[in-house]
């Protein structure tokens, strides 16, 4: 993981950094990014965030102090039991920027169930059978 310059977030015209926090609790797809405004040679942290961004909801996000609404989503893939069909589960979360920092606003998780049990593994979770 490496720090990403991509998105503007203030609309002043300086790439904002995403800088990467990881740690050995984090799950897959869960990854924690710092936020920093850029301004000149300096970065204001205005935040954490986890998962990936979805910069096509940027556009039309509302705003609070000067900053989008970020929608960030953590896909999962779960199979606790082999026996059963492996679930996919997909959490979006909606973080808001209150002044200070930006805090989580909402979170919505969604389970899907892999129905192609005779495939070796799944192409909608990636999880590989292990048994037939």
């Amino acid at each position: 993981m490496s720090t990403h310059r991509a998105v503007d977030l203030d609309g002043d015209g300086a790439l904002d950094a995403f800088v990467p926090e990881p740690s050995a609790s984090d799950g897959d797809n869960e990854y924690p990014f710092a936020l920093y405004l850029s301004r000149g040679a300096c970065g204001h942290r205005v935040g954490v965030i986890r998962g990936t961004l979805s910069r096509a909801l940027l556009a039309s996000a509302p705003r609070s102090h000067g900053l989008p609404d970020l929608t960030t989503t953590i896909e999962r893939s779960e199979q606790d039991d082999p026996r059963v069909p492996a679930q996919r589960r997909t959490t979006q979360i909606t973080y808001r920027f209150d002044g200070v920092a930006y805090r989580e606003r909402a979170r919505e998780s969604r389970v899907a169930v892999c129905h192609h049990c005779s495939r070796i593994v799944c192409r909608n979770t990636r999880i590989q059978r292990t048994s037939p």
